[in-house]
């Protein structure tokens, strides 16, 4: 599994957001959700720039980059 749909789950997971809160606030469809988070596919970086600002956590935490998600 990718490390960005690792840490997509996981940050999500301890904020208590569901798939759908998540396609409500970036404005994506919930298929685009549930494809980044299942790892079909892999959000453009506009989109991860939407993801981080519901969720709550860096690009780079997302991305591997760094290990923790502020």
């Amino acid at each position: 599994m990718r490390i960005l749909t690792q840490r997509l789950r996981k940050a999500m997971s301890e904020r208590g957001i569901e798939r759908s809160e998540l396609a409500n606030g970036t404005g994506f469809s919930l298929t685009a959700v549930n494809s980044w988070y299942s790892g079909d596919r892999t959000p453009n970086a506009e989109s991860i720039r939407e993801i981080c600002k519901v969720v709550g956590v860096s690009a780079d935490y997302l991305l591997g980059l760094k290990e923790t998600m502020i």
